[in-house]
């Protein structure tokens, strides 16, 4: 009988489908060990560097009660209000302490590894989600924004949690599944709101997989949206707390990597790790459409509307350590052993960085213990009420890290931040009778000022020069404050 011709057949394992079957116990718990290795990661450090701005702010937020914190949602800050409301809740009961405030996001974080594990092993296999779950594991950035009181955290949580709940639904398209899709990624569109760039990925995905699912996904992620859409609405009037970004240009291609990524230098080696895996099948094109497209949406959009802040794609970078998890899944385990070594050796010094005293961008505790080391009684304190960026923080970090005993009076202003749904504190409009015979006067400036005074407000200004000589300043990461003495 005549035998079949022998053929020769080289499978391309990154257009091959994962392990089917199911697999034994420690395969279906491989997701525990990333998940544990990015709370310890997370965990270290995590209250050295000080709250900066932004921490500043959540932190001011959850102190308020809650009616105070709705009705600061309505004047600023709209868009941050389910964050804000979830960590008054866990404020209430874990108070706001440095650990309290940044708790949370290490959690997030740290099962956010445990998803892009999972997620990995599903599109290909046990070894590429470990190894995939790894590289995550030691991507700087992740232990950074991990390690902060603000959403990212949750934001990228949340995305791992809708694209886990999209692959189920497409494997099997019941309407509870599809349900629980639109479900999260409303969630995710409520933490933050540009995550629902990540339904271009998706629908890009979806289309390449099966066109006729692509009208369910449609109604599922329209679904999602609406509970959003009020939130989108009041964010656009109040779009002057981003008035600071500027047009997305080509220096934003250098600059956004190192913020997304931790260094240039990680960004290049998980680039590199990624490519090899991206194919036009599902287990390749879901990751690599996530790792992409919201990105290049956003910057295309910022060239018109300026929205891109780095910080805002965070939940991206899941989706390239997935693909670097599909590429080592294809060598040997001690060949992806090494890589995951090399890449962390790569971020080693921005690890530590980044648990430095200003490791979150911001002097802000430095500053304080500035004026309290030189403090004396009868000295008052002078901000720029509309610094261009974080005219909150200033007065913030006094009221966070100078103790009482030792903290100057603010001798301009009547009415304190977070006051009747107002963000900024009100200031007297009689600036004279205010300062009185204040001796000596601290200003404190966000970002740095070859002159401190310059740019405090006019009238201020020009009470202060004729009042006052500056006798020192002192200098920190994106903050300074200047000691000035009655002439």
């Amino acid at each position: 009988m005549p035998t079949a011709p022998a053929t020769d057949r080289t499978e391309d394992v990154f257009e091959s489908e994962p392990e089917s079957g199911t697999p034994p116990w420690w395969q279906r718990l491989v997701w525990v060990w990333p998940t544990l290795a990015m709370l310890v990661v997370g965990s270290i450090g995590l209250t050295r560097p000080a709250l900066w701005a932004d921490e500043l702010a959540t932190w001011g937020a959850v102190r308020l009660d809650w009616s105070g914190l709705v009705r600061l949602g309505g004047d600023v800050d709209a868009v941050i209000t389910p964050y804000y409301l979830l960590m008054k809740l866990w404020t209430s009961v874990a108070g706001t302490s440095t650990l309290a405030l940044r708790l949370p996001s290490v959690l997030a974080i740290a099962a956010a590894a445990g998803l892009v594990t999972w997620i990995g092993a599903r599109l290909g296999g046990t070894r590429a989600g470990l190894l995939g779950g790894a590289v995550f594991v030691v991507i700087p950035s992740l232990s950074r924004y991990g390690q902060d009181a603000r959403v990212y955290a949750f934001a990228t949580l949340a995305v791992c949690l809708a694209t886990l709940a999209l692959i189920r639904a497409t494997e099997r398209p019941t309407a509870g599944r599809w349900l629980g899709y639109g479900v999260l990624v409303a969630v995710a569109g409520l933490l933050h709101m540009m995550t629902l760039l990540m339904l271009s990925a998706h629908l890009l995905a979806i289309l390449l997989r099966s066109r006729r699912m692509s009208w369910r996904w449609a109604v599922a992620a329209a679904a999602g949206t609406l509970p959003v859409l009020p939130l989108v609405w009041v964010g656009y009037h109040e779009r002057s707390a981003i008035g600071y970004l500027k047009p997305a240009g080509w220096d934003t291609l250098f600059t956004a990597p190192e913020i997304m990524f931790g260094s240039l230098l990680v960004c290049g080696l998980l680039v590199g790790l990624s490519l090899p895996a991206v194919s036009l099948r599902w287990p390749g094109v879901l990751p690599a459409a996530l790792a992409v497209l919201p990105a290049l949406v956003l910057f295309a959009v910022s060239h018109v509307k300026p929205l891109l802040s780095p910080r805002y794609l965070l939940y991206t970078v899941p989706a390239w350590s997935m693909l670097a998890g599909r590429t080592l899944g294809r060598v040997a385990w001690w060949r992806g052993a090494v890589a995951v070594l090399v890449l962390a050796v790569a971020g080693l010094s921005v690890q530590r960085d980044v648990r430095g005293p200003a490791g979150h961008l911001d002097g802000t505790k430095q500053i304080a213990d500035v004026i309290a080391g030189h403090y004396r009684p009868g000295d008052g304190l002078a901000v720029a009420l509309h610094e261009p960026i974080v005219p909150w923080e200033a007065r913030d970090l006094v009221a966070r890290y100078v103790p009482t005993r030792k903290r100057p009076r603010d001798v301009f202003a009547t009415r304190p931040q977070r006051t009747d749904g107002r963000m900024l504190a009100t200031e007297c409009t009689d600036l004279s009778r205010c300062l009185g015979d204040t001796p000596r006067l601290w200003v404190i400036r966000c970002f740095h000022h070859g002159d401190p005074l310059r740019g405090i407000g006019a009238r201020k200004e020009a009470l202060l020069r004729r009042d006052f000589r500056i006798e020192h300043t002192w200098v920190q990461p994106r903050v300074m404050v200047a000691l000035l003495v009655r002439r």
